[in-house]
C-alpha cells in the first residue's frame, strides 16, 4: 500500500533540484500518501459494505415504487440519477451508522 520511500522523495527533490524546481518536504509527501492510502481503503470498505448495498437495495426500491418503474436504475447526474441516488444512499448509511 505505502509504495513511498524517502529514498524516491530524496530521487524526486534531486530532479527538481536539477529542473530549478521548488523541493518537495519529505514529510508532507508522506503525509500526503499516508491520506491517500486512508481514503483508498475506505472507498474499499465502502464499496464492500453490507449495510451500503442493504441500503442501497432500499433506496433503489422505494425509487422504483415512486416512479412507478420496477426496472428504474439510477443513470445520468440530474433529476434523481445516479448522483442524487448515491448521495441519499451516503445520508441514510451515515445516519445509521450514528
Amino acid at each position: 500500500m505505502l509504495k513511498i520511500s524517502i529514498q524516491e522523495i530524496r530521487a524526486r527533490n534531486d530532479l527538481r533540484r536539477e529542473a530549478g524546481l521548488p523541493l518537495l518536504s519529505i514529510s508532507a509527501e508522506l503525509r500526503k500518501k499516508v491520506r491517500a492510502v486512508q481514503l483508498e481503503r475506505r472507498d474499499s470498505e465502502w464499496r464492500s459494505s453490507p449495510l451500503r448495498k442493504m441500503v442501497e437495495a432500499e433506496v433503489l426500491e422505494e425509487q422504483r415504487i415512486a416512479r412507478g418503474d420496477p426496472g428504474w436504475v439510477p443513470s445520468g447526474i440530474l433529476s434523481a440519477g445516479r448522483l442524487a441516488f448515491a448521495l441519499e444512499v451516503r445520508r441514510r448509511v451515515i445516519g445509521r451508522m450514528g
